[in-house]
C-alpha cells in the first residue's frame, strides 16, 4: 500500500496551499539612497529574528527558475527594488523553510515588519501595496485555520465535508467582495487571480477528500457519489495564465494524483508499467494539452521523484521527460539533483556505517558481507514507517534461512522509544539505532522516511531507494542470484 506516503504528500500540499499559491521578489541592500525610477516597486522589511539571514526572492512565473539571493542586516532589515512592467506575485523565502507570498505593482511601496517566531500573528503592512497584502494575510489565516481541522472535517460523510469546503470558499468570497466594494480602483489582475485562487483551493480540497476519508476511516472501498465530481465542471486544467498561482499548480498535482490512484490499485497495470514515474509522465502527457502546463507538471513530477528516489530508473524515463519538457532551466535543475546521486548508482560501494544494537554493541555494514542486505530507515514517530512493519515482518518470515539479512535502522533522537517499540512489537531482524546520523543521511540523500535500500553480497548498492515491503519488493529479492 502506498496510501501513507501519498497522504503525507497530500498533507504537505495542503499545508502549502497558501505558502505556495503565490510568489514574491524582494531585497537588495539596506542603502537608504536607493533610487526609485518609474516602474519600480520597492519593499522595505524588518524581520525580527532574521538578522544576517539569507533571503531568496522568487518570481511567481514557474519558468523563471533563478531567484534573487540577498541577506538581511544586523536588524533583520532589507530593501528591494524591482522594475516591473506589470503586476505580479512573488515569494519571499527567509532561511531554509519560511515562505511568504507578496503582491506588487509598478510604482508600489510596501513596508513589512514581523517577528519570524510568530509571523502570521505579528506581520504588519504599510504603504501603497498594503491593501493587497493585508488581503493575502487574511486569506492565509482562513486557509490555515481550515487546515488545522482537516482531519476532523475530512473524516465526515461526503455531504458534511462538502459543506465545510463550501463554507471556506464562501468565507474567501465574502472577504474579496468586501475588498472590491470598498476599493473601486483595485488592480483588475489581482481580483481575477484571487477569484481563481479561491476556486482552485475549493477544487483541490474536493480532489483530496476521498483519499483522506479512506485513510481516516480505514475503508479502502469508499467512493464518492456521482454528483461529487461535478466540481470539475467549474475548472480548467489547461490554463497556463494561472501557473503563477501555486494553488493552481497544487490543484493540478492532486488532479494527477487522483488519476494515479487507478495505477496504485491495479496490480495488472503496475505489472505492465513497472516504472511509476514513467507512467505518471505518460499520464501527464495525455491529460494536458497546454504545452506550458504540461512542462510544469512534468518538471514537478520528476523533481518529486528524484528528490526521493534519485537516479533510480533514470534510463527508463529521462529521455521521455526531455521530450515533453524541453525547458532547459527545468532540465538543468533536475540534472543538478541527479548529479548529487551519482555515488549511489548500482554497483557503487555502500556507506560503512557503525551503529549500536539493542545491547549497545557496535554493528557495521561490513559485518554483513557475504549476504544480501535489505535496509529499512525508520523512526517510531513515523506513521508511514509503522505501516510498513507488518509487511516487513511477513517478508522476514518468507526469507527466513535465505542468504539475506534485514536491517532496520532507527533515526529516533533518543534510544528509549526505539528500544520500547522493538521490545513491545517483537521486531525481528537486525535492529540498530543511528540517532540523527547526519553523515549517513547525507550520503544516502535521505530527506524523508521510511527509506528502503538493497545491497549485494559484496556490500555494493543494488538500489539506494528500493521498493517498500508493501510495494512487492519480495519478487525482486526472490530473483536475486544466490539468495
Amino acid at each position: 500500500m502506498q496510501i501513507n506516503k501519498r497522504l503525507y504528500i497530500m498533507k504537505n500540499i495542503i499545508k502549502s496551499i497558501v505558502l505556495a499559491s503565490l510568489a514574491m521578489i524582494l531585497i537588495s541592500s539596506c542603502n537608504n539612497s536607493t533610487k526609485i525610477v518609474p516602474g519600480d516597486a520597492i519593499m522595505k522589511a524588518t524581520l525580527g529574528g532574521a538578522n544576517n539571514t539569507t533571503v531568496l526572492v522568487m518570481e511567481a512565473n514557474p519558468f523563471i527558475v533563478t531567484p534573487d539571493t540577498l541577506k538581511t542586516d544586523e536588524q533583520g532589515s532589507f530593501v528591494f527594488t524591482k522594475y516591473m512592467e506589470g503586476s505580479g506575485y512573488f515569494e519571499l523565502i527567509v532561511g531554509s523553510q519560511n515562505r511568504f507570498p507578496i503582491y506588487l505593482m509598478p510604482g508600489d511601496t510596501l513596508f513589512l515588519t514581523a517577528d519570524m517566531a510568530q509571523f502570521e500573528e505579528s506581520q504588519k503592512f504599510a504603504g501603497t501595496a498594503s491593501i493587497y497584502n493585508n488581503y493575502i494575510t487574511e486569506f492565509t489565516k482562513s486557509s490555515n485555520d481550515f487546515q488545522k481541522g482537516i482531519y476532523s472535517k475530512f473524516s465526515l460523510p461526503e455531504d458534511l465535508a462538502v459543506k465545510a469546503i463550501d463554507s471556506l470558499r464562501d468565507t474567501h468570497n465574502s472577504v474579496l467582495e468586501n475588498l472590491k466594494m470598498n476599493n473601486a480602483d483595485l488592480d483588475p489582475y489581482f481580483v481575477e487571480m484571487e477569484e481563481a485562487r479561491i476556486l482552485y483551493e475549493w477544487a483541490l480540497l474536493h480532489n483530496i477528500y476521498p483519499m483522506y476519508f479512506r485513510y481516516l476511516n480505514k475503508t479502502e472501498s469508499f467512493e464518492p457519489s456521482p454528483e461529487f465530481g461535478s466540481y470539475l465542471g467549474a475548472v480548467n486544467i489547461n490554463d497556463s495564465s494561472l501557473l503563477s498561482l501555486g494553488i493552481y499548480q497544487s490543484f493540478l498535482d492532486t488532479y494527477v494524483g487522483v488519476e494515479m490512484e487507478k495505477y496504485y490499485k491495479d496490480d495488472v497495470l503496475k505489472e505492465a508499467n513497472p516504472s511509476v514515474i514513467m507512467y505518471r509522465l505518460e499520464l501527464i502527457n495525455s491529460l494536458f494539452s497546454d504545452d506550458a502546463v504540461k512542462q510544469v507538471m512534468a518538471y514537478k513530477a520528476v523533481m518529486d521523484y528524484v528528490r526521493y528516489d534519485g537516479i533510480k530508473g533514470y534510463d527508463v524515463y529521462y529521455d521521455y521527460f526531455k521530450e515533453i519538457c524541453p525547458h532547459e532551466g527545468f532540465q538543468n535543475i533536475v540534472n543538478g539533483v541527479l548529479d548529487k546521486w551519482q555515488h549511489l548508482k548500482a554497483g557503487k560501494p555502500a556507506y560503512e556505517f557503525s551503529f549500536v544494537d539493542m545491547d549497545e554493541n557496535e554493528v557495521k555494514m561490513s559485518d554483513f558481507k557475504g549476504k544480501y542486505v535489505y535496509v529499512d530507515v525508520w523512526a517510531t514517530w513515523c506513521n508511514p514507517c509503522i505501516g510498513e512493519i507488518p509487511f516487513l515482518k511477513k517478508m522476514e518470515e518468507e526469507f527466513k534461512g535465505k542468504n539475506i539479512v534485514f536491517v532496520s535502522i532507527s533515526v529516533d533522537q533518543t534510544q528509549e522509544p526505539w528500544k520500547a517499540m522493538v521490545a513491545n512489537d517483537t521486531l525481528k531482524g537486525e535492529q540498530l539505532w543511528a540517532g540523527q546520523a547526519k553523515e549517513f543521511s547525507e550520503f544516502y540523500k535521505i530527506t524523508g522516511i521510511p527509506r528502503f535500500m538493497l545491497f549485494d553480497m559484496d556490500g555494493n548498492i543494488i538500489e539506494a531507494s528500493a521498493t517498500r515491503p508493501s510495494g512487492g519488493v519480495e519478487k525482486q529479492i526472490a530473483a536475486l542470484p544466490g539468495i
